[in-house]
C-alpha cells in the first residue's frame, strides 16, 4: 500500500514539473516572438501594434520572471503621446556602402535612433551611462562599432543630440537635457533603437 501511495505522488509531482517546464517554454517563445513583432511594428510605425506587442511582452515576460520594467516605462510613455493619422514621417537615413564597417546605417524616425548593424549584436555591444552635469541631464551610449561617416541627428524635446566616434571601433550617441531623460534601448538582432 505504501509503494502506491509513494508510486502515485513520485508520478503527480513528475507530472507537475514536466508541465511547468513546457508551459515555460510556451511563454518564453511567445514572449520572444511578441519582441520580434514589436520591432517590426516600430520599424513600420505602427502605433496601435506597438501597444499592443509591449502589452504581450510585459504579459509573457512576468509568467516566465523576465524584468520587463523597461517595456512597462515604453508603454507608459506610449500610451500617453497623441497617434497622428494620414502624417507622413520624414526618415533620414544615412547608407554606408562598405562592409567592413559594422555599423550599416543610423537612422532617425519617430523621434528615436535607429542604428542597423551588418551582423547580429548583443546587449554586449552597447555600454549605457546616465550623468548629471551642471544643471544637464545626460544619458550616453557608447556603442561598438565603425562607422564611415557620422551623421548629425536631432531629436524633438531633446536639447542637444550628440553623435562621434571615441575611436575606430566606437561610437557614441549623447543625449543631453534640463530636464531627466526616460530613454530606453531595445537591442534586437541587427538592430540597436533608443527611444
Amino acid at each position: 500500500m505504501k509503494f502506491i501511495v509513494k508510486f502515485v505522488l513520485l508520478f503527480v509531482l513528475l507530472n507537475s514539473i514536466l508541465y511547468g517546464a513546457i508551459n515555460n517554454k510556451y511563454y518564453y517563445n511567445k514572449f520572444i516572438t511578441a519582441k520580434k513583432l514589436y520591432l517590426g511594428a516600430i520599424m513600420s510605425s505602427n502605433r496601435k501594434k506597438e501597444i499592443e506587442y509591449l502589452q504581450k511582452i510585459i504579459r509573457y515576460g512576468k509568467k516566465i520572471n523576465k524584468d520587463v520594467t523597461k517595456y512597462q516605462r515604453e508603454l507608459k510613455r506610449t500610451d500617453n503621446t497623441i497617434i497622428l493619422k494620414n502624417n507622413k514621417v520624414k526618415i533620414k537615413s544615412y547608407l554606408k556602402s562598405k562592409h567592413s564597417y559594422t555599423i550599416s546605417s543610423i537612422t532617425k524616425k519617430n523621434n528615436s535612433i535607429v542604428i542597423a548593424f551588418y551582423k547580429k549584436v548583443s546587449k554586449n555591444n552597447i555600454k549605457y551611462t546616465k550623468l548629471h552635469v551642471n544643471r544637464y541631464y545626460i544619458e550616453q551610449f557608447d556603442i561598438q562599432g565603425m562607422i564611415k561617416k557620422v551623421p548629425k541627428i536631432r531629436l524633438k524635446n531633446i536639447y542637444k543630440t550628440e553623435v562621434a566616434k571615441i575611436n575606430h571601433k566606437m561610437l557614441r550617441i549623447r543625449l543631453k537635457n534640463k530636464q531627466k531623460l526616460k530613454t530606453i534601448y531595445i537591442v534586437n538582432k541587427n538592430y540597436i533603437i533608443i527611444k
